[in-house]
């Protein structure tokens, strides 16, 4: 199912033992398109992504990734090798960045080597990526450097990790800080207009009026 609001269209990917969501958001204009956090970790899934893009005729300009634990960079190598854009990472992810072979074999679980960022983002405010613009929002406590980000002039709002449906990102992992997060929540994203349509890594959409009324971490 693909999502739409005004020119912007978002397709999630479910991938890797996780269940993590890859997102696919584009112009539908230009077809200038963005991968945030690819988690693709086997044919079939980069299959499912690729295919999409192409049939789409998506022009891809970037991947994103909103912070570095391995189920949300698992895919960069894929991506950078099929379709060669810059790979953007939040400054203070690197050292997650590259330890995820690391946080692979914690699981069991053998990553390929991960590229190195062309672009940091290190710094809130508003970018461009082709015709898309991105307001970068500095959401850390469940990693400690991890972004928010909204798509200019519409109410879409890739989450990561930070807000789920009724629940919020776990803790306990390193660089993790329960009440940094819970501020970052309160003061960064319920500011926003109740009506934002929050795009988790995990599980379903939901929206910022919906998690303020119902999410028990919070109300």
């Amino acid at each position: 199912m693909i999502e739409k609001d005004g020119l912007i269209c978002l397709k999630s990917i479910t991938c890797n033992p996780f269940a993590e969501n890859t997102y696919i958001l584009w112009d539908d204009e230009t077809k200038d398109g963005v991968i945030f956090d690819p988690g693709c970790s086997d044919t079939q899934e980069e299959y499912e992504l690729s295919s999409f893009i192409l049939e789409h005729k998506i022009q891809l300009r970037g991947v994103l990734n909103t912070h570095c634990h391995l189920d949300h960079v698992w895919g960069n190598p894929f991506v950078k090798e099929t379709w060669g854009v810059p790979l953007y990472v939040p400054k203070d992810e690197l050292p997650l960045l590259r330890s995820a072979k690391k946080q692979g074999q914690s699981f069991g679980l053998l990553l390929p080597d991960q590229p190195e960022p062309d672009i940091i983002i290190q710094e809130e405010g508003l970018f461009e990526i082709g015709s898309i613009k991105l307001r970068a929002i500095f959401t850390p406590g469940h990693a400690p450097g991890e972004y928010c980000f909204l798509a200019e002039g519409t109410g879409v709002l890739l989450a990561g990790d930070v807000l789920f449906e009724e629940s919020i990102g776990r803790t306990d992992l390193p660089g993790g800080n329960h009440k940094t997060l819970l501020l970052s929540i309160r003061e960064k994203l319920f500011t926003l207009p109740g009506s934002t349509k929050v795009y988790p890594g995990h599980g379903n959409p939901t929206t910022i009026e919906h998690e303020k009324s119902y999410n028990p971490f919070l109300t």
